[in-house]
């Protein structure tokens, strides 16, 4: 069998980079999104602060476009690194909270952000199993806070970098007020496996 792999608030679709052998385990709280996931081959409809997770039971735990969406994002975290398997790998994406991309959306009302995806052309905005989701963005996601909870929970950090988001391709003003990517990236293995 291939990796375990747990795709947390994987909602319709999962990493295009994951594995074709690997057993996917996703959850979500949105049991209407999570339905039309073809590529999971167990499904747990729950939230990921509070969900039980098996103890050191997954290789690759996936989080991307997640934990901005949830009011306790430690708590979730804490319950993942919890799940993972020593030598494991723990894969987040989410907004770079010090972008002004991501201060933008954080102070801006949801109900904004669901009107401006339906005149963008998205006529599904906002109903169950589609986004935009609420976004709390919370001061706990800074990348050297994220960086500082990985070491304190027996995490290595094995890449973490700041990338342009695509809000801003083509928009050199935009991208320079920014003044920081928008977008974070983070690789983090458990510890204790050879």
């Amino acid at each position: 069998m291939g990796l375990r792999i747990l795709e947390a608030g994987c909602g319709r679709q999962c990493q295009p980079d994951t594995p074709p052998d690997a057993h996917v385990v996703g959850l979500d709280a949105d049991e209407a999104g999570l339905a039309h996931n073809e590529r999971v081959d167990e499904k747990i409809v729950a939230d990921i602060e509070s969900v039980h997770l098996p103890h050191e039971s997954f290789d690759r735990i996936v989080c991307h476009n997640v934990l901005e969406h949830v009011s306790n994002p430690t708590a979730a975290l804490d319950n993942l690194a919890g799940a993972l398997a020593p030598g494991g790998e723990l894969r987040l994406g989410l907004p770079n909270v010090v972008s002004l991309k991501s201060l933008v959306a954080k102070l801006t009302p949801h109900s904004f952000h669901v009107f401006v995806y339906r005149r963008l052309g998205y006529e599904n905005a906002g109903k169950p199993g589609y986004g935009p989701f609420p976004t709390y963005l919370r001061w706990s996601l800074r990348q050297s806070a994220l960086e500082r909870w990985a070491l304190g929970r027996g995490l290595e950090v094995v890449e973490s970098r700041t990338e342009a988001g695509r809000a801003f391709e083509g928009r050199p003003v935009l991208g320079r007020l920014s003044g920081r990517s928008s977008e974070l990236r983070l690789v983090l293995r458990k510890t204790g496996r050879d």
